[in-house]
């Protein structure tokens, strides 16, 4: 069996643990076991006894306690040595402490969940796009423009846009433009349709890139056509009342003399 009574430790994990080499040398690996996270050793030492067992490759990440009482997320890679024997006679292994790594990748994952829940919440069609190649977007673009997301997903934007408009909208994303404008949307099935966009430069996986707010404004545009026709319905039979009014006026004179 191992010898579980002496562990021999590298230099380096003073500056992962807080331990001199020494200190951590005599704990052994009772002493080892001890660091390990409380919610993580029963499945630690289960994955260590089936490398035991196996003689395959022991991986594993878990929550090892440091010197000052703080823990830190290490990744442990190990194989036994069995030098012939039926029995691995002792372990070489490496262990890196990923604190920060996991921290980065946990928060890039709350980001992108947070990300999918907005743009999903959204009445609009969103996309983060990178050279204007779309990298990720939400529902509502798809049921705005008839695509599915897989179809979307590595699109060229700009051909979400009616081909007249493709050159205007090419200028505003070159020239980082942030306010909204008007332009004309293309659906899959080739309808053309008002649409207004909103698009602003931002870091997204360590790259800038674009995050575009697409909204379909047929209804609203209706709504203004609407009521232009109603004002120029409305001037026109004002019009009519005041000439209506001139030949009475007209007609009351004439009556008068």
């Amino acid at each position: 069996d191992v010898d579980t009574d002496t562990i021999h430790w590298s230099c380096r994990i003073e500056e992962i643990t807080g331990f001199m080499p020494q200190k951590f040398n005599s704990m052994g690996f009772e002493g080892w076991k001890t660091l390990v996270h409380p919610d993580d050793t029963e499945r630690v030492l289960a994955l260590l006894d089936d490398a035991k067992k196996t003689g395959e490759v022991f991986q594993c990440e878990y929550r090892l306690r440091r010197a000052d009482g703080s823990y830190i997320i290490v990744e442990d890679n190990g194989s036994f040595l069995f030098y012939g024997s039926d029995t691995p006679v002792s372990m070489l292994g490496v262990i890196k402490d990923i604190t920060k790594r996991r921290k980065v990748e946990d928060e890039l994952r709350e980001s992108e969940e947070r990300f999918r829940t907005l743009h999903n919440a959204s009445l609009g069609g969103i996309s983060i796009h990178d050279g204007g190649i779309i990298v990720i977007c939400n529902r509502g673009l798809s049921e705005m423009t008839g695509y599915a997301i897989e179809e979307l997903t590595g699109m060229n934007s700009l051909l979400l846009i009616a081909p007249a408009w493709r050159d205007f909208v090419r200028e505003k994303i070159t020239s980082g433009y942030e306010k909204s404008y008007d332009v004309e949307g293309i659906r899959k099935d080739g309808s053309v349709y008002p649409l207004e966009i909103n698009g602003r430069n931002i870091p997204y996986k360590g790259r800038p890139m674009r995050v575009t707010e697409f909204r379909d404004i047929t209804e609203r545009k209706n709504i203004l056509m609407q009521l232009e026709k109603q004002k120029q319905e409305l001037e026109a039979g004002i019009e009519h009342q005041q000439e209506q009014m001139k030949q009475i006026e007209a007609v009351n004179a004439e009556l008068l003399e």
